[in-house]
């Protein structure tokens, strides 16, 4: 196994600790198992395509949706493969459980009146599922918060150890993500903006705010990969010009400034002005 899939075994290692299962409550221990299945990454286009269109079936069931267009769910797929690839399926279908019986409330936007905004208005499109699965990404980053937190209280006297060991381990495999820019220019980094995040933690780029210019060529990539659709294109010129954000292109627009930090930190690693 290499270092990278010993590094993304972590969180299955910490579920296996009984002094873990034992601190989380029943549906905590649920959520967080979900891990142990296959992640969307790993899943062959076929699939994920067939699984797809039974999974949002099964969604528009439980909400009363009845109407399903085809062009949705292949946004859907679109959207699982290219922003949340990192999840299982089993989660995706948690995800909009956990919405059913309002656990995702307070990790909704709010609407104009201030109030949770988990409508869907029956249909199903790409809006409604992004804001659910962004919800849930953030319920689910709580939790985990949780569980390294409880696991740095369980082995206190080899804690620093552990921790000086992962960090080894993630070491190596940014290493070999820079070997692979030198050699093809390309950023193959799966979490660009926790990676970004370790290089500011550790001096080696500034911390950066998305600007205006990530905004746009975040919109533009969306209408290019997103919103092919003119019904499509006139909506997000509606909510562009209403001020109001859409998720899938704040979260893009996340991506590519992470991405320009990352690149920033390989070069200065690489032409030695910063040291891992």
């Amino acid at each position: 196994m290499n270092q990278i899939a010993v590094y993304s075994d972590y969180k299955i290692q910490l579920l296996d600790k009984q002094e873990i299962r034992i601190a989380l409550t029943e549906k905590e221990k649920m959520v967080a198992d979900l891990v142990r299945n296959t992640p969307i990454k790993e899943l062959s286009e076929k699939e994920l395509i067939h699984k797809c269109g039974i999974l949002v079936q099964g969604i528009c069931a439980d909400f009363g949706i009845r109407k399903i267009e085809p062009d949705q769910v292949l946004r859907f797929y679109e959207l699982l493969k290219i922003y949340h690839h990192e999840l299982t399926l089993k989660e995706v279908k948690k995800a909009f459980e956990l919405l059913a019986v309002g656990d995702l409330d307070n990790f909704l936007p709010k609407n104009y009146k201030g109030e949770t905004d988990s409508a869907h208005y029956q249909q199903f499109n790409l809006v409604w599922s992004a804001k659910v699965l962004q919800a849930y990404q953030r319920y689910r980053s709580k939790l985990w918060v949780k569980i390294n937190s409880i696991n740095q209280k369980i082995i206190p006297e080899v804690s620093e150890e552990y921790k000086a060991e992962q960090r080894t381990l993630f070491i190596e495999a940014i290493k070999s993500f820079i070997q692979e820019y030198q050699e093809t220019g390309l950023i193959q980094v799966m979490h660009p903006i926790y990676l970004a995040e370790f290089f500011v933690m550790n001096g080696i780029v500034e911390d950066e705010k998305v600007a205006e210019r990530h905004l746009k060529k975040a919109y533009q990539i969306y209408l290019l990969t997103e919103g092919s659709a003119k019904k499509e294109k006139e909506r997000m010129r509606v909510l562009q010009e209403a001020g109001e954000s859409n998720i899938v292109v704040e979260k893009k627009a996340e991506h590519l400034l992470a991405l320009e930090m990352v690149e920033k930190g390989f070069k200065r690693i690489i032409n030695g002005t910063k040291q891992l």
